[in-house]
C-alpha cells in the first residue's frame, strides 16, 4: 500500500516528553484492555509466529517483494482464518533480516521480550538497531519493549522510525494508539486504529477501539 500514516495530532504527547507519562482512565476499561492486547502478542502471538518454521537463516525485512501481495490479499480476504494467517506471514517476514547476526540478536531480543526481561530486551535490539538501522522491526521491537517498560516518549521515537521505513506497519500504527490512550488524546488514538484497519481490516484491537473511541467522541460532539 502506498504512501504514509496519517499526521497524527501529537500536542499532549509532545508536552509529556519533559516528565513521566501519566495513565488516563477511559470508560469500558480501554487501558486494561490495551495492556492486555500487548501482552498476549508478546507472549503468545510471537512466539507462535516463531514456532511455524520460521528459520533465522531465512530473508525477508519491510523491502520484500512478498509483502505487495499479502497487503493485498489482506484487505480482499473476508475469511477471519484466512487474514490470521496471512498477518501471521507478514510478521515472519518483518522480523527477518539480510544479515544473520542482526537476526541473531532480534532472536535474543524477541526471547527476552516474551520472558518480560524489558531492560535486556531492549539491550538486544538496541543492538539490532545499530547493527541495521534499515531493518524497520529492530525499531518496532524495541518500540515495544519500552512501552511496557512504561517510557511512553522512547517507545514512539522507534514507532516514528519503524513508520519511515515501513508505512505499512500496523503494528507500530497499533502501538502508537495505544500511546495515544494513555495520553488520554482519543482523536489521536482513533486516527491512529483507522489507519490500521486501512491496511489491515482485521486487526483485532483497532477493531475494538475505533467503535468505542467514536461512540466516546460523539458523546463528546468532537
Amino acid at each position: 500500500m502506498a504512501g504514509g500514516p496519517r499526521s497524527f495530532n501529537r500536542g499532549p504527547f509532545e508536552a509529556s516528553r519533559s516528565k513521566s507519562c501519566r495513565r488516563y482512565t477511559y470508560p469500558h476499561g480501554l487501558n486494561t484492555f490495551a495492556d492486555q492486547y500487548l501482552m498476549r502478542l508478546v507472549r503468545f502471538f510471537l512466539p507462535a509466529i516463531l514456532a511455524l518454521g520460521l528459520t533465522w537463516d531465512a530473508r525477508g525485512d519491510q523491502a520484500d517483494p512478498r509483502l505487495d501481495i499479502l497487503f493485498e490479499r489482506i484487505t480482499l480476504t473476508s475469511d477471519p482464518r484466512e487474514a490470521e494467517s496471512i498477518e501471521r506471514e507478514i510478521w515472519q517476514i518483518w522480523v527477518i533480516s539480510d544479515d544473520p547476526v542482526t537476526n541473531g540478536f532480534m532472536q535474543h531480543g524477541i526471547e527476552a521480550l516474551t520472558a518480560s526481561r524489558l531492560d535486556l530486551a531492549i539491550d538486544f535490539f538496541t543492538k539490532v538497531i545499530e547493527r541495521s538501522p534499515g531493518f524497520a522491526e529492530g525499531w518496532n521491537k524495541r518500540a515495544t519493549a519500552h512501552y511496557l517498560n512504561g517510557d511512553f516518549a522512547a517507545s514512539v521515537n522507534d514507532i516514528e522510525r519503524t513508520l519511515a521505513l515501513e508505512p505499512r506497519h500496523f503494528g507500530a500504527l497499533s502501538g502508537m494508539g495505544l500511546i495515544f490512550l494513555g495520553q488520554g488524546d482519543r482523536i489521536g488514538a482513533l486516527s491512529a486504529f483507522e489507519r490500521v484497519l486501512e491496511i489491515n481490516p482485521h486487526a483485532k484491537g483497532a477493531r475494538l477501539h475505533v467503535p468505542r473511541l467514536r461512540e466516546l467522541l460523539k458523546g463528546q460532539g468532537a
